[in-house]
């Protein structure tokens, strides 16, 4: 205060703490299951919490990223949310293309780390009746180190919606048919589909899969495959499928081998059904190889080891019938001969 007399101006020191809503989302992702493509999921909530002193100022509540458009999002948390208290927000999802859609819920506002945001995924699938069965995700691993031998191995993180088939491959080298015990980080329990692959004398595949009746879907899934003893060369493989039977998905298995060869190729399987799902996986015995898939085929993963080898030890191909089809076989032709071992199953679509 300025004032005429002689110490003017006279003053007080003045200290405040300024303080603003501290905002939440829980869960920070969402998977949605396999939805027709045009049709639309049943909600799922996310939480908007503000845990901070003072009321939070919302700008927007929106969905962004590669495939906004698909999901959709209601809410009652208007453009300010007091403290201490939380609100709704409601995704759908609506695809409009079959295969794997994305997207991010984005919340802006005005507590620090704005926005905050959670990551959403689906699957759209064919609308077709009879149902269509969609690759929806992948990861594998791979190990080739030639002194330093290992039991155990882990895949990538992949997305595993819930009502999806999982279907993974365990591979060695070794000359006896040693059966690993496999698991995921989602808490699953596999299906062995017959028994390991071992006919080459050099390499052991087993396969394995989870119904979707008995799926726990995952944001960010890994399968670990785990073996008796020590081997120099590991894989682990695994894909994830809508549109499959959910309850009984598997139809039938063979097996193939090759033993210094360059064709690997199946015992037939006497039928398969229009729309069923082939998946055919190998491992070498040889070290690494450069695999081309059969005819008809896609080739989904190569094992890739990140080092000790630039090609894979293994891979897996699928296709998906278009008609019925008898004494169906797969097969995938090798570079150079090797030895390695096959194992094939078909799969039925959704009724």
């Amino acid at each position: 205060m300025t004032d005429s007399d002689a110490g003017s101006p006279q003053t007080a020191s003045l200290t405040g703490t300024g303080v603003t809503g501290t905002a939440a989302l829980s869960p920070t992702s969402l998977t949605f299951s396999s939805q027709n493509v045009g049709t639309t999921s049943a909600a799922q909530a996310v939480t908007l919490t503000n845990s901070g002193g003072a009321a939070l100022s919302i700008s927007s509540i929106a969905v962004t990223g590669t495939n906004s458009a698909d999901f959709g999002q209601t809410n009652n948390c208007g453009s300010s949310l007091a403290a201490s208290s939380s609100c709704t927000i409601n995704v759908t999802f609506t695809p409009a293309a079959s295969g794997t859609r994305s997207g991010t819920l984005t919340v802006t506002d005005n507590a620090s780390g704005s926005p905050q945001t959670a990551s959403l995924t689906g699957t759209g699938a064919s609308s077709t009746g009879g149902g269509t069965i969609l690759l929806a995700t992948k990861g594998y691993g791979a190990y080739t180190n030639s002194t330093v031998t290992i039991s155990t191995i882990t895949s990538s993180s992949f997305v595993v919606p819930v009502g999806d088939l999982l279907v993974a491959y365990c591979g060695t080298s070794s000359s006896s048919a040693q059966t690993p015990v496999i698991s995921d980080s989602a808490g699953n329990t596999f299906v062995q589909i017959g028994p390991v692959a071992a006919a080459s004398g050099g390499a052991a595949l087993a396969m394995f899969y989870v119904p979707a009746a008995m799926l726990q879907a995952s944001s960010s899934d890994t399968v670990t495959c785990t073996w008796p003893s020590a081997h120099k060369n590991l894989e682990v493989m695994a894909l994830v499928y809508s549109g499959a039977d959910p309850n009984a998905p598997l139809d039938s298995t063979q097996t193939g081998v090759v033993k210094g060869g360059t064709l690997i190729q199946s015992n037939p399987i006497a039928s398969v059904s229009a729309k069923e799902l082939i998946v055919a996986g190998i491992m070498s015995g040889s070290g690494c190889l450069i695999p081309s898939p059969g005819a008809g085929y896609t080739m989904e993963i190569m094992t890739t080891p990140p080092s000790g080898c630039s090609n894979p030890l293994g891979a897996a191909e699928d296709q998906v019938a278009v008609s019925a089809q008898s004494n169906v076989s797969a097969s995938m032709t090798i570079a150079t001969a090797v030895y390695a071992d096959m194992i094939v199953a078909t799969f039925k679509p959704a009724p």
